[in-house]
């Protein structure tokens, strides 16, 4: 998960070259790491996941949450008590 030094706004690196460059742009990553982790926990509530929470809205459209999705879907789609 993330570690480091908070920074308010990063400036963007443009020409990132290793794993030390981190910018605004990282933070996809950081916020699907956190989702993998809350859904490998339970957290499986499709319709809030992919629609109405609104701090998801700028990872929607990356293939690694859409892929994350169907998995959630199916599980919510599943679940039994």
């Amino acid at each position: 998960m993330s570690e480091g030094e908070f920074v308010d706004v990063r400036p963007i690196i443009p020409d990132k070259s290793g794993d030390q460059d981190i910018d605004e742009s990282t933070d996809t990553y950081d916020a699907m790491e956190w989702l993998e982790h809350s859904v490998n926990l339970g957290f499986i509530n499709y319709p809030y996941l992919n629609e109405y929470c609104v701090f998801l809205k700028s990872i929607r459209s990356e293939e690694r949450f859409e892929k994350l999705m169907v998995r959630v879907k199916y599980e919510w789609e599943n679940f039994e008590v």
